[in-house]
């Protein structure tokens, strides 16, 4: 059977493992054709083959799932993960803005309060002039 994969490789250039899957691919068209009695003559003559290239798609097939299945996997947890960072991110930012608001608010009032008092300081400096000459 090794012969037949060879050939494939070389005449179709096609892999080996290309190879034996077009030999597992004539197989079944092959037995499809054929009554079921005359599988066995089809199994016996490419079924070495045959055999090792279905456990090669089977095992590339799985190993195929399984990567598939990791990379979602994977993906999904990156998601979850973002998620939560950006939920965090917005607490804090809404936290800060929170406290800087309250800040803010704090240094308007002791900034009124120092213009009221700077005003009331003026007043008595410009009023007790007039007082003064209004006793004079």
């Amino acid at each position: 059977m090794q012969e037949l994969i060879q050939a494939l490789v070389a005449k179709a250039g096609v892999t080996e493992e290309q190879a034996k899957k077009s030999i597992a691919t004539v197989k079944e068209f092959i037995q499809a054709k054929l009554p079921p009695m005359m599988h066995g003559v089809i199994d016996n003559f490419l079924g070495s083959a045959t055999a090792h290239a279905d456990d090669v798609v089977d095992a590339t097939e799985k190993k195929e799932e399984d990567f598939i299945s990791k990379a979602k996997n994977a993906a999904s947890q990156a998601g979850d993960k973002i998620e939560d960072f950006a939920a965090d991110a917005k607490d804090k930012a809404t936290e800060l803005a929170k406290q800087a608001g309250d800040k803010m608010g704090e240094w308007a009032g002791k900034a009124e309060d120092m213009a009221e008092d700077a005003i009331d300081k003026l007043k008595g400096m410009f009023n007790g002039d007039k007082k003064e000459e209004e006793k004079k």
